[in-house]
Parts: C-alpha cells; sequence; structure tokens
C-alpha cells in the first residue's frame, strides 16, 4: 500500500518570516503543520502527519509593497509523523524528508502594510521513505513529492 496512491487534499497552516533586501530580493523562513492524513489496511489505520519547515530566497518581479509576482527557490525538510492505531503492535515514527521547493506568489497589496497572497509550490523529495507496521503486512511508501496550494494574508512590519 503507497500512502501516495490514494488522491488526498489535506489542510495546513504555516507561518513564514521574509527579509527583503533592496526593493526585489529577500530570504525567508517558513514552517507548517498539516491535518492527519489517514490510510486504512491490514486490519488497522496508519495517520501521517506532515511539517514542512523551509528556508527559501525570492526574487520579486514587481517592487516589495506593490502588488506582484515573486518566485522562491530553497531546500525544505519535510518532517513526517506516523502514527498507528488498531494493530497488534502500535507505534508512533518520525521521517526525515528533505527536498527541492519551488513556489510562485501572487500578491495584491490593499493598504499600506497589508496584502492578500496566493501562492502554488511543489516539494521534490530528495529520498522517500518505506514505512512499515510491525507485526503486520503493511507498507506505505511517502510521496515522491507534494503540491502546496496556499491563500492568506500578508503583513509587512518594516
Amino acid at each position: 500500500m503507497a500512502l501516495h496512491e490514494a488522491p488526498s487534499v489535506v489542510g495546513q497552516g504555516s507561518a513564514t518570516v521574509v527579509v527583503g533586501f533592496g526593493n526585489h530580493a529577500g530570504i525567508g523562513v517558513s514552517a507548517g503543520v498539516s491535518s492527519e492524513y489517514s490510510q486504512a489496511g491490514g486490519g488497522g489505520t496508519i495517520a501521517i502527519r506532515r511539517i514542512p519547515v523551509t528556508g527559501f530566497a525570492q526574487v520579486s518581479i514587481t517592487s516589495y509593497g506593490k502588488s506582484g509576482v515573486a518566485i522562491l527557490a530553497g531546500i525544505s525538510l519535510e518532517i513526517l509523523r506516523a502514527r498507528t492505531s488498531g494493530y497488534t503492535q502500535n507505534d508512533s515514527s518520525l521521517y526525515l524528508e528533505p527536498a527541492a521547493w519551488l513556489a510562485v506568489r501572487g500578491q495584491w497589496v490593499f493598504a499600506k502594510r497589508f496584502s492578500l497572497f496566493v501562492m502554488p509550490s511543489v516539494s521534490a523529495m530528495f529520498i522517500t521513505d518505506h514505512i512499515h507496521v510491525t507485526g503486520s503486512q503493511v507498507t506505505i511508501s511517502t510521496p515522491p513529492g507534494w503540491f502546496n496550494l496556499e491563500a492568506g494574508i500578508g503583513v509587512d512590519f518594516f
């Protein structure tokens, strides 16, 4: 059973901090936590929670403080927490998966320090894991990548 075989939509909350250099460049860090995705098999359930932590650089096509588009690229560390229930032996484990990360952010500035944004992004894993449930024949594979679609409010503090 492979985790990436079943289509899924999973909610996620995240926070991002960006430090700008000049009008068009910046670096940032982002961290988030997803809701659990679960998959049943072999008489029990495996639940996965994703915690992505990303460091990135960005280039804005327009000046900061104006509506426009930015391209972001960096490295992400995907922390996956796997938890089993309903099996003879239940367990919880952490898996660390490094990934390349790429995003495009569209931003609409509606007040001096506030903006709305939408940002599709992709994480391509450098490695994937095979999670085996002890005492059963159940093994799931983590996906080779993640697609995210984020939307939110941006606040410019400085």
